[in-house]
């Protein structure tokens, strides 16, 4: 049987030990996170891509973008119909090398973000030239998502990057 003194010991060790909030998410444990500030030139409209160790990329809003800082789910329309060649929804890919796939480049629209009530528009940016594998289909009907799961089911759009892109740093 242990003695007293030991046991004090123990419970004073663990009590001087750091406990930790919460686990990690996979987002934060797998995901490489990079962030870009004022995207198209527009103050606070930052963006952030996270980069899986596969290589492929995941296009989202920033905690701080002026969308999301705000509580107004409502009102918002989220359009793939960009740039006059049909809508990124219609992207079909296929096979080992993504044929079929669009290929962007860093100042390329991902989609466009319309705020009814106030007549606002967004317009966020690809950030990292690659080829578009899926566009979030989801947020057309659901853009609420953006809001509730930013960093998961809220994402706007997966690429491939380009070898030599800016993730590969």
């Amino acid at each position: 049987q242990p003695s007293t003194d030991l046991l004090l010991t123990c419970a004073q060790a663990n009590l001087k030990m750091p406990l930790q909030a919460r686990p990690k998410t996979c987002v934060e444990r797998e995901y490489s996170q990079f962030y870009f500030i004022d995207v198209g030139g527009k103050e606070g409209e930052d963006q952030v891509v996270y980069r899986h160790p596969n290589g492929l990329c995941v296009i989202c809003l920033a905690p701080a973008h002026p969308l999301l800082s705000s509580a107004r789910a409502e009102g918002v329309e989220v359009d793939y119909d960009v740039g006059g060649k049909g809508s990124r929804l219609d992207n079909k890919v296929s096979g080992k090398r993504k044929r079929g796939a669009s290929a962007l480049q860093e100042q390329s629209i991902v989609c466009s973000i319309t705020v009814k009530g106030e007549n606002v528009k967004y317009s966020p940016r690809c950030c990292v030239k690659g080829k578009l594998l899926e566009a979030n289909e989801r947020l057309v009907k659901e853009p609420h998502l953006m809001w509730n799961q930013p960093r998961t089911a809220g994402f706007l759009a997966i690429l491939m990057p380009n070898n030599g892109s800016d993730t590969e740093r």
